[in-house]
């Protein structure tokens, strides 16, 4: 019996979505979880060396306000990464509560210092003198003294 072009090429397909389903199926299992969660692991690891590298070159290397606060944005989302990394990584409870709360260094931070970095881009860094920085990071350092004492 000869193989035609088209069966052939309907082989190639149901081997190929009996591949993709085998995979599913092994991302759904429990092996599967763990590799999920270590691919995530090795994303979120490589986000924290990122980061960190953008965070030292900001502040070595930055000499206007906007490199510092672009330095202090990426060290806040560093710290986030950071503790959800080593969150999923960890199996006692008290240990992911523990990571969750470090987190929290970072997570309040992000919006206060978004907004910072997008005022000193665009050159209206007198609105951050006074008042106006601390209103910016009320808020965020009120979030973060709030979830501290949350137990």
């Amino acid at each position: 019996m000869q193989w035609r072009g088209g069966e052939m090429q309907l082989v190639n397909v149901l081997l190929k979505i009996d591949v993709i389903s085998a995979m599913i199926s092994l991302f759904f299992s429990v092996k599967g979880e763990m590799m999920l969660i270590q691919l995530l692991s090795i994303y979120l690891f490589a986000g924290v060396l990122l980061l960190a590298f953008m965070f030292v070159y900001a502040f070595l290397r930055g000499r206007s306000g906007y490199a510092k606060a672009l330095g202090a944005l990426c060290l806040s989302i560093q710290i986030y990464l950071l503790g959800y990394l080593l969150e999923i990584n960890v199996s006692p409870m008290e240990d992911m509560i523990f990571w969750n709360q470090i987190q929290y260094f970072g997570i309040p931070f992000f919006p206060a210092w978004w907004l910072a970095v997008g005022i000193l881009y665009t050159e209206r860094g007198r609105l951050l003198k006074g008042w106006g920085g601390a209103a910016v990071f009320a808020v965020p350092v009120l979030t973060f003294i709030l979830r501290l004492t949350n137990d």
